[in-house]
């Protein structure tokens, strides 16, 4: 059992002050419970990951793992053999050369003899389905591939308590659903600790029965950012500002819609589209964590009419108007062509891999493109390509005009805190003006400029450390930087990742603008809510080749196309698809929320007038 009982912590700045973190927190999970925690950037979410591991120690309070306390030296060498944690990146926990060295590694630390090291190995390997991958290195596998190494690295020792830190949010959505079947998996089975020896658990080998400990119900607290993930949970626990703002069940918490769009969280979609539906006249029964309950809702009032207003109603948030694919004064002019283009990555350890192979493809001033694929499909690598951080093995990209001053692409990596190099918001931005020849007048006013199109005061903010932002800021200070220099091209490599409900709508907000004053945009993201939301094109990757690339005109085709590619759709998205096997008449419109809303309406406006007549 974890117990919390008003918790305190605080990170000390540079100068020596305090910077609350956590302010007096208290909960309880009981033992194999599941438990969700949920919480807008800087909530104190990853702070608290890090006390439950014993990474970090309370200023203040009480907290007890399984009755012992981290803070207490001679029970916290016990406790870190009891408590797994699952970073938000796996990159940053896997050390060895080998997947199976990498299993190995923990074993090897908690000294257990090779035979039983070897039972535990080979049952990671299993269970979590990367036998094949053996001896490969870690570098190769994909995203999802990755993170499930790391979890059967940790889970090969046995711990009682699993923590994950946000372990999906660098995965596509197959990637995702993929991890979260893992852990709906273990969850339900009881787990074997390596330090333990109570009643044996023979373990039948190839040669001899190993021991691999008594089994043990397995506690996890689950760090998201999705709300939907949330839902699996027993119990989900809302943080803000360092404190416990909402807790209760899935469905209790998520009810509570206003007070969670108050802090900038949102609903899980369903329950969005349950609200929108509930504002057009339309009361649908059952749960938004459901979704079989939420289509069985639908079929059933579509049969048994319950309530409506009037027509005029679902004319409120219906279908905005299409993009149309280009910002001001559209102009159909290439900006950059790619002709044939391959490549592929040396490894020294084995043939080289090709990554992207004959890829043809262009983009024209004023495009906003999406580009969307599955984990490993070549995605970051041509986005490299294109902005000339790499060389492609054949094939050419080519720039179709010249442009005076300035560079023609520029690009936002995955990690863009990694991209400062000055101390403060300022700083960094001018430092690429000032490469370019501005000073004095004309620096001021493009600083000032860049950071309006993010939506961030100059005043405010040009001061401010970069390092001190949050996340949301940071993404688009990074964007900032960029646009200082006015590219023709920017290319932004999964900019949502990790980021808040409220963040991602300010950065999306952003997008919208810099799209809408003549940038074009490459959009790189496994956020399908935002690629449809904002794009005007799209494009699908997979396995390092182009296997669709779809006009604004054809949008009714794009969520078969994403189906096709191995991706998965929005929930409101799936949900239409399964009305229309019911037989709805379904139009897909812009693919957004609110034209999902739109359409269920108006087939229910359509039932009740053909029972009227």
């Amino acid at each position: 059992m974890i117990e919390a009982k008003d918790l305190h912590f605080s990170y000390k700045d540079q100068s020596g002050s305090l910077l609350p973190a956590i302010r007096g927190m208290s909960f309880s999970i009981p033992e194999g419970g599941y438990i969700a925690i949920i919480g807008p950037n800087g909530s104190g979410k990853s702070t608290l990951a890090h006390l439950l591991a014993g990474i970090l120690f309370t200023t203040s309070g009480e907290l007890k793992i399984g009755g012992l306390d981290p803070k207490s030296p001679e029970q916290r060498e016990r406790l870190r053999t009891l408590v797994g944690l699952i970073f938000q990146n796996p990159d940053n926990q896997l050390v060895s050369v080998t997947v199976e060295r990498e299993v190995a590694f923990g074993l090897e630390n908690l000294g257990l003899p090779p035979e039983e090291m070897r039972a535990h190995i080979d049952w990671a390997l299993g269970e979590f389905d990367l036998e094949r991958y053996r001896f490969h290195s870690p570098n190769r596998l994909s995203g999802g591939e990755k993170q499930r190494l790391a979890i059967a690295s940790v889970m090969a020792m046995g711990p009682a308590y699993l923590i994950l830190d946000e372990p999906t949010s660098f995965l596509d959505p197959t990637g995702r659903a993929e991890i979260l079947s893992v852990l709906d998996r273990i969850g339900s089975q009881p787990v074997r600790g390596c330090l333990d020896r109570g009643k044996p658990d023979p373990f039948r080998g190839p040669q001899k029965e190993v021991n691999l400990g008594s089994p043990r119900k397995l506690t996890t607290v689950h760090i998201t950012q999705f709300p939907e993930e949330a839902c699996l949970a027993q119990k989900v626990v809302v943080l803000n500002q360092g404190k416990v703002f909402l807790e209760g069940s899935p469905p209790e918490v998520f009810s509570h819609i206003e007070p969670l769009e108050s802090i900038g969280l949102r609903p899980p979609q369903l329950g969005r589209l349950q609200q929108m539906l509930k504002e057009r006249g339309l009361r649908i029964m059952g749960e938004p964590c459901r979704a079989e309950e939420f289509l069985h809702s639908l079929v059933s009032l579509q049969k048994k009419w319950n309530r409506i207003e009037s027509e005029t109603a679902i004319r409120r948030g219906g279908a905005r108007e299409e993009p149309s694919g280009l910002g001001k004064g559209k102009n159909p002019d290439k900006i950059v062509s790619l002709e044939e283009l391959s490549f592929r990555y040396r490894d020294f350890a084995s043939k080289p891999e090709e990554v992207l192979s004959e890829v043809n493809l262009s983009i024209s001033v004023g495009e906003f493109v999406g580009l969307i694929g599955p984990t490993g499909s070549g995605k970051t690598t041509l986005a490299n390509l294109i902005s000339g951080l790499l060389k492609p093995t054949s094939g050419r990209v080519t720039f179709s005009r010249e442009k005076e001053g300035g560079p023609r692409v520029g690009l936002i990596l995955q990690f863009p805190e990694r991209q400062f190099f000055r101390e403060t918001v300022s700083e960094d931005i001018v430092y690429g003006l000032k490469n370019l020849g501005f000073s004095g007048g004309k620096l001021k006013a493009e600083l000032e400029r860049s950071l309006q199109l993010v939506d961030l005061g100059a005043e405010a903010f040009s001061d401010r450390q970069v390092h001190a932002l949050s996340g949301g800021e940071q993404r688009r200070v990074a964007i900032a930087s960029i646009l200082a220099m006015k590219p023709e091209l920017l290319i932004l490599d999964e900019p949502f990742i990790a980021l808040d409900p409220e963040a991602t709508v300010k950065l999306k907000q952003s997008l919208s603008r810099i799209h809408e004053g003549g940038t074009s945009i490459l959009l790189i993201s496994h956020d399908l809510e935002a690629i449809f939301e904002l794009s005007s094109r799209l494009i699908i990757l997979k396995e390092g080749r182009i296997t669709a690339d779809l006009p604004s005109t054809d949008r009714g085709s794009w969520p078969e196309a994403v189906l096709k590619s191995g991706l998965v759709l929005p929930d409101h998205l799936t949900l239409l698809r399964n009305l229309e096997d019911q037989g709805w008449e379904v139009s897909y419109g812009d693919l957004t929320l609110k034209q999902t809303a739109s359409q269920i309406a108006r087939n229910l406006i359509r039932t009740e007038t053909a029972r009227n007549n």
